[in-house]
């Protein structure tokens, strides 16, 4: 019965779905520059001595990157453009205009002199130490 609601034309979901409605608003809103958002996937992982971050970065250059600390929060911004040539016809256009922000904020403090970031083969990868003083210590007890 409610899978019936849900493909019921009566249903205000479906309803702005069929006729573009919000996703439609939002769509248009968020590729009204040329740019498609885009969430890329990520990993971020901790170990005892850093942070790891990967996030896969496909087509986009080192240069295209923006990558910034920010007391614990941690962005990374890229963009990548897809080149016309004037005079030529794109056949099949399935690559389009990316842009993509991504934040996390680290849970300790890192050490800003230290951090490490590379981008190969789509990947990019960042190595982000933490801060002696933000690793636990062990207090022994006399």
């Amino acid at each position: 019965m409610l899978a019936r609601i849900f493909e019921s034309d009566l249903h205000p979901l479906r309803r702005s779905d069929r006729r573009g409605g919000l996703h439609r608003v939002w769509h248009d809103a968020l590729t009204d520059s040329g740019y498609e958002t885009a969430l890329t996937p990520m990993d971020v992982l901790d170990t005892p001595d850093s942070f790891h971050v990967i996030l896969d970065v496909p087509g986009v250059t080192r240069d295209d990157l923006d990558v910034q600390l920010d007391g614990r929060r941690l962005t990374i911004k890229a963009q990548r453009s897809i080149e016309t040539v004037e005079g030529v016809q794109r056949l099949v256009a399935e690559r389009q205009n990316v842009r993509f922000s991504r934040t996390v904020v680290l849970p300790r403090s890192v050490d800003r002199d230290a951090i490490e970031a590379k981008v190969d083969a789509g990947i990019l990868r960042l190595t982000l130490p933490k801060v002696k003083s933000a690793t636990p210590l062990k207090i022994d007890i006399t």
